[in-house]
């Protein structure tokens, strides 16, 4: 005979098993050392890149808006093509506390991934920014025309073959392929103008560099923004692979800085990379350093002692006890 689970013995049982997750949560929360916690911090690179897009139409990527002449710059319709990388810090975290382990989810400061662009104003005003847009792609082409026909006339009339020649045959190539490329992209416009359907959209990069230790080769991994709030931007791994040496290090109901008295002051550590290792090429190998001091709540506002180094903002900071309590942002802590 087949033996039956009662209801009340499976709902025992499921809160027996969960109350032993919740303790375990409860008792060892990640990180313990200083190792770890380091580990649990990863430097991010930002790269914008924003597109156009239309049914019936190919897609226009760019880099930014110059709001002073009111148009699009940095075109192309390579999807390869990005705008200047900037670099903070960000650092993995478990959305569920008692679960060690952040499935992919960093947490960094808003002012870090913010788009430079006004996706939604870009939007409003779209159809007159793709008709100026138009009129200013109409000028470089007509400066692109000009100069077409000063390189054939010194082709044509130059034949002895040298240095100087080959040079010129070689600028001549070039020159095609570019003009070649403006007339594209003036299609493009002219395409998306029409269609009148015409979307913007965010399609920057995010990339994390990730020591699994002091000494070794970093992890790469793109990621996605989910969300911005309060100052904080939560970003996810593409792949949703927890990095090695990663450690989920929330503990929403540990929260010194939330806890502070007026005027007392709290010793905590501020996990970040060092100046030296922000390096605009790219990035071979990195270490994380725990800076100590204090942070002292006056006027319902945090001060404190801690520095705030070059692509620093947006690093962990911790309490004695290894508990997350906040976030460094350019002029002030973020209470968690």
């Amino acid at each position: 005979m087949k033996s039956k689970i009662s209801l009340k013995t499976f709902v025992r049982t499921a809160v027996a098993v969960l109350l032993l997750v919740l303790i375990y949560g409860f008792l060892f929360p990640f990180p313990w050392e200083w190792g770890d916690r380091k580990r649990c911090v990863t430097l991010l690179e930002y790269q914008p890149r924003y597109l156009i897009t239309a049914n019936g139409a190919d897609s226009l990527y760019f880099t930014g808006f110059d709001t002073q002449h009111q148009v699009l710059t940095g075109l192309s319709l390579q999807p390869c093509t990005y705008g200047t990388a900037s670099y903070g810090t960000a650092f993995w975290y478990g959305p569920w506390p008692w679960i060690h382990g952040c499935q992919g989810y960093l947490k960094t400061s808003a002012g870090i991934v913010n788009p430079a662009v006004n996706i939604g104003s870009l939007q409003k005003m779209l159809p007159e920014l793709l008709s100026r847009q138009i009129i200013r792609q109409q000028e470089k082409l007509e400066k692109l025309e000009k100069e077409s026909q000063h390189l054939a006339y010194y082709m044509r009339t130059h034949t002895i073959v040298d240095d100087g020649y080959n040079q010129m045959g070689d600028y001549e190539s070039r020159f095609l392929q570019i003009r070649k490329q403006e007339e594209a992209i003036m299609k493009t416009l002219q395409q998306l103008l029409q269609s009148g359907k015409a979307l913007v959209a965010d399609n920057s990069l995010y990339r994390t560099f990730t020591p699994p230790s002091d000494t070794s080769v970093v992890l790469v991994d793109t990621c996605r923004l989910l969300s911005t709030e309060k100052g904080i931007a939560t970003l996810q791994t593409s792949s949703c692979q927890m990095p090695e040496g990663a450690r989920s290090i929330a503990r929403p109901w540990f929260n010194s800085l939330q806890w502070m008295k007026e005027g007392s002051r709290h010793m905590v550590s501020f996990t970040a990379f060092h100046e030296g290792y922000i390096h605009m090429s790219p990035v071979k190998k990195l270490k994380a350093s725990s800076i100590p001091g204090w942070i002292e709540k006056r006027q319902g506002a945090f001060s404190s002692s801690l520095p705030l180094l070059q692509g620093a903002v947006g690093g962990p900071v911790f309490d004695q006890a290894g508990i997350l309590v906040g976030m460094m942002d350019n002029n002030r802590i973020i209470p968690f």
